[in-house]
């Protein structure tokens, strides 16, 4: 692992951007932390695209959309010379999504570590949507540049989990589904949703440690 530049979480707990992995720093070594997606793909929720190729172009475009929405809410703003053609409709939609919705970004590209299951993932936003019925509940967001998926949900819930621990409930989440015409679509699930979702997320977690291998073991079961 060496020349591995990592990140840190919180406390012991650090992440490696290019190689996607969280880790435990021990004194010991590095130990592996599985994410929200590593657990998901485990329970068989998260499909991969059948080819290599169509994979690596959704992985490349996936975060080029992120980060480019990153950067475009920073106080200068993406100027659209820069941006990547083959990009440009997902940050419009974006842009329409800020100017509808008005949201107020609290985090943005947010590490989050759940200890009571060690679990690690990053979401994309936390938000309060001063024009909702909720207009001071913070709610994580995640941003998808595909279409809509029933792990989606599940997904947040993880995140919403290690975010906000017991107090979970209290707060939203929802997918914002960026299309590369310009538009988009926000789903905001329903507290029956997030319920299920997170009952989903904590079997196919219970599930997962099971059968739980060491990163540096015989097998990289959350690389």
């Amino acid at each position: 692992m060496d020349g591995m530049t990592l990140e840190h979480i919180i406390d012991d707990v650090w992440f490696a951007q290019a190689e996607h992995r969280y880790f435990h720093v021990l004194p010991s070594g590095l130990r592996g932390i599985p994410s929200v997606s590593a657990i998901l793909q485990a329970a068989g929720m998260i499909k991969s695209h059948p080819s290599p190729k169509g994979r690596q172009f959704y992985l490349d475009r996936g975060r080029l959309v992120h980060r480019a929405c990153f950067l475009d809410d920073t106080k200068e703003g993406l100027d659209d010379r820069s941006i990547d053609p083959g990009i440009i409709g997902y940050v419009r939609a974006y842009r329409s999504f800020k100017a509808k919705h008005r949201p107020v970004v609290l985090e943005h590209e947010q590490g989050v570590y759940d200890e009571e299951h060690d679990v690690c993932g990053t979401f994309d936003l936390l938000v309060t949507l001063p024009l909702s019925s909720m207009p001071k509940r913070e709610d994580i967001i995640d941003l998808k540049h595909g279409v809509p998926d029933d792990f989606h949900a599940v997904q947040c819930a993880g995140y919403d989990i290690a975010r906000f621990g017991p107090r979970w409930l209290a707060h939203g989440t929802g997918s914002l589904y960026l299309h590369g015409d310009g538009t988009f679509k926000l789903v905001q699930y329903r507290i029956n949703q997030q319920m299920k979702a997170g009952t989903d997320y904590v079997r196919a977690v219970l599930d997962f440690n099971r059968n739980r291998y060491d990163l540096f073991g015989e097998e990289e079961r959350y690389a």
